[in-house]
Formats: C-alpha cells, sequence, structure tokens
C-alpha cells in the first residue's frame, strides 16, 4: 500500500504558501503599482493634451483675429512712428543748436581767459623785468649816503616802536625772556663802528637787556638793511621797498584787469538781454 508522508505533504504546503507571499510581495504587488502609476501618468498626460490643444485653438483663435486687423494696425503704427519721428528730429536739432551755443560760448569764454591770464603773464613778467633794471641800475648808482641814511632811519623807527607801541614791545621782551638776545642784521654796507653803537643802544633799549648782532653782508639789499630780532622783523632797504613798490603795482593792475573783465561781462549780459 502507498504510504503517505503527512509531514513532508504539510512543507510542501508551506513551502507553496511561501512562495506565493514572496511572489505576492516583492514581485506581483509592485508590478501591479508600477501599472497604476503608468496609468494615472497616462490619464494626466491625456489631460494636459486636451488642455494644449484647447490651449492652442484658443491662440489660433486670438492669431486668425489679430491677422484680420494687422494691416489696420500696420498702418497706425507706421503713422505714428512718423510723427515721433519727427517730433525726435526737432528735438535732436534743438538740442544740437543749444549745444552749439553752448560751445560757442565756452569757446569764448576759454579765449577770453586766455586772453587775460596772457595780458596778466606779459604784465607781471614786464613789472618783474623792469624792477630788476631798476635793482641792478641802483646797486651801480645809489651814493653810500643813502645806505647811512637808510640805517639811521632804522634806529628811528626802532625808537618810535618802543615810544608807540609798548604792547608790542612788551611781546618782543617777553619772546627773548630766558635767552640771549641776538639781532640778525643783514646789510647791503659793512656798518661802521658808529653805525653798530647806534644799533646796539636803540635794539638794547628795546628789549631792554644786552643784546648781541650777527651781521650778514648781501648786496642784493642795494642799500639800507633788514634786522630781525625775536619775531620782530624791519625791512628798511632799498631792495624791500623797490619789492613793495612792485607787489603794489601787481596788486593795481590785477584790480584794474579784474575790473575790465567785470565790465566785459557786464556787456555782454546787456547784449544778450
Amino acid at each position: 500500500m502507498l504510504e503517505i508522508d503527512f509531514a513532508t505533504i504539510l512543507f510542501e504546503i508551506l513551502n507553496f504558501v511561501l512562495l506565493s507571499f514572496l511572489l505576492y510581495r516583492f514581485l506581483f504587488k509592485p508590478v501591479m503599482a508600477r501599472v497604476q502609476e503608468r496609468a494615472a501618468e497616462k490619464e494626466a498626460l491625456m489631460q494636459e493634451l486636451a488642455a494644449e490643444k484647447d490651449r492652442l485653438a484658443l491662440e489660433r483663435a486670438t492669431l486668425i483675429t489679430r491677422l484680420s486687423n494687422l494691416d489696420e494696425e500696420r498702418d497706425s503704427l507706421l503713422a505714428q512712428a512718423e510723427e515721433e519721428s519727427r517730433e525726435e528730429k526737432a528735438l535732436l536739432l534743438a538740442a544740437a543748436r543749444q549745444e552749439a551755443d553752448q560751445i560757442h560760448l565756452r569757446a569764448e569764454s576759454a579765449a577770453d581767459r586766455w586772453r587775460s591770464e596772457m595780458v596778466q603773464q606779459y604784465e607781471t613778467e614786464l613789472i618783474d623785468t623792469v624792477f630788476t633794471v631798476s635793482r641792478g641800475l641802483l646797486s651801480r648808482t645809489t651814493p653810500v649816503a643813502v645806505h647811512e641814511r637808510m640805517v639811521e632811519n632804522l634806529a628811528i623807527k626802532v625808537a618810535q616802536l618802543g615810544r608807540e607801541d609798548m604792547t608790542r614791545v612788551r611781546e618782543i621782551r617777553r619772546s627773548l625772556s630766558g635767552r640771549q638776545a641776538t639781532v640778525f642784521i643783514e646789510t647791503a654796507l659793512p656798518l661802521n663802528t658808529e653805525q653798530q653803537h647806534r644799533l646796539l643802544q636803540t635794539f638794547t633799549a628795546l628789549a631792554d637787556k644786552d643784546v648781541s648782532f650777527d651781521f650778514d653782508l648781501r648786496d642784493e639789499l642795494v642799500a639800507g638793511l633788514r634786522a630781525r630780532i625775536g619775531d620782530l622783523i624791519i625791512d628798511h632797504s632799498l631792495a624791500g621797498e623797490l619789492e613793495q613798490l612792485r607787489s603794489e603795482v601787481k596788486t593795481d593792475l590785477g584790480r584794474e584787469l579784474l575790473g575790465h573783465d567785470q565790465e566785459e561781462e557786464d556787456l555782454e549780459y546787456a547784449a544778450g538781454g
């Protein structure tokens, strides 16, 4: 008789059930899920295609409408462009004229400034030349008596300072407090003993203490001398007077030139108005 092995049968049944579960879990179920996803994707794609078809149909209708009015719109645009072109051309022409006028005015102003600068430079060079020649001429012709007189006048000027401006004198004495008082003197000609003694008395009285001299012979002063004690500088030389005169002449010429330029500007403004 055929013997039935229930254990083997049970084992085979369990293997079949396990195999079926594994196939369902790892093969059939993912395949079905993928099929459903593809179906959903296909449905979404069909909807998109339908929406795109509707959109294209709408655009086609819109395009047909616009094409029907294209000639009129083109004519209108051409007319508008022509009008804008004329207006822009007129604006550009006006701007170009205005710019040309401004360039012309700037050129005239630059020319006037250049002319003024050249005149001022010429006058400055002329003044410098005149005073340089004058200094050279005075250096050769000025008598010694002029130098002696200027030395005496400097002593008188220092003495007057002590009598007329005590505030300034106190400032000088305060600046010399606690140190040796030295008078630095630049002189056009050597000073004799009498002149040195006269200056010694004058500056000693000014400083209210003993002073010493530091002499420097400077023939470019022409005549007279220049003295410095503390922060006080007294220039009583012919070269100093010439330099002061030259500065005054330059200042006066500069004012005249400025007044002339202002007068021309006023005339131009009046003519323009």
